[in-house]
C-alpha cells in the first residue's frame, strides 16, 4: 500500500498510515474525559490529530517526537481539517523511510 501523504487527505476519508507525531498533549474535556491533542506531519504538510477517550498510558507511550501508525478518519472542524484517531501505535524510526 502506498503512503497517503497528509497533503492528499480530504474531509471524511479513512486514514491508516504512518506519520510523525509532534507535541502530543494530554488534555481533559469539560466533562473530565481525557483526550490527546497532537500534530501529525510528513513531508507534504501537517494536520491536527485528536484521540478522544484516551488514557494516560497511551499518552506516555507516545514519542515526543517520533513515528506512529494511526487509524482514524479525517474531518473538518471549524473549517480546518483534522484527524480523529481511533488507534495509535508507536513505530520504530529505523523501519520508516522518509
Amino acid at each position: 500500500m502506498a503512503h497517503k501523504f497528509i497533503g492528499e487527505i480530504g474531509p471524511g476519508e479513512p486514514v491508516d498510515d504512518i506519520y510523525m507525531v509532534r507535541e502530543p498533549i494530554l488534555r481533559s474535556t469539560t466533562r473530565g474525559d481525557l483526550y490527546i491533542a497532537m500534530f501529525l506531519s510528513d513531508r507534504s504538510g501537517q494536520l491536527n490529530g485528536r484521540m478522544w477517550q484516551a488514557t494516560e498510558a497511551v499518552y506516555k507511550s507516545l514519542p515526543k517526537p517520533g513515528f506512529v501508525h494511526i487509524q482514524g478518519r479525517s474531518e473538518l472542524y471549524q473549517n480546518n481539517l483534522q484527524v480523529i484517531i481511533n488507534n495509535i501505535s508507536v513505530v520504530d524510526a529505523s523501519k520508516v523511510s522518509v
